[in-house]
């Protein structure tokens, strides 16, 4: 099954005559999830830019991003060329929601997160919106289109990205007393 402008594709041709139909894609997946984290905290880490890149998977550098692809087979030992590097944008605020923007041209990601109280945890919403501009060549070539936004990290990705992040820090801040 594929997924595309938040429609669900059952088999390869039809995706293809999508891909060929539209010039702009979009991709939103969210989440929310219980965590036994401090809310001053989890609001220190997506506050901070930088902190809130690394725990959406991506690095920072400088005053960019560095967002790792996908890798196809086992490369150790050689020169990596995997990767995307963009602007970002954020922290800004809206309607509560903490909200990061990032640019790699004509692939972009919009990142939004709530924070709400559950008593003594906090639960955290994540929404992840992807966005790809193709140009002509996924109206000629719409197979080496999907093979190559099938190597770049997807909105449900980054979701558990951060899911694993807070999971291990959750578990840090149990083992130590």
């Amino acid at each position: 099954m594929y997924r595309c402008c938040d429609k669900e594709f059952q088999d390869e041709k039809s995706f293809k005559k999508h891909i060929k139909s539209v010039k702009h894609h979009h991709l939103t997946s969210s989440d929310s999830f219980k965590i036994s984290l401090p809310k001053d905290y989890i609001s220190s880490i997506i506050d901070n830019k930088e902190s809130a890149i690394r725990l959406l998977g991506f690095l920072p550098y400088e005053d960019k991003v560095i967002i790792p692809l996908r890798l196809s087979r086992n490369v150790i030992g050689r020169v990596l060329k995997r990767s995307l590097i963009a602007k970002v944008e954020g922290p800004y605020y809206d309607s509560g929601l903490i909200n990061y923007k990032i640019d790699a041209g004509d692939i972009k990601y919009k990142i939004s997160f709530r924070q709400a109280r559950l008593g003594e945890s906090l639960r955290l919403t994540i929404i992840v919106t992807f966005e790809a501009e193709l140009n002509f060549l996924g109206s000629i070539l719409p197979g080496a289109v999907i093979k190559s936004l099938s190597n770049i990290i997807m909105p449900d990705d980054v979701i558990e990205n951060v899911r694993k992040a807070l999971l291990i820090e959750e578990e840090k801040r149990n083992i130590i007393p």
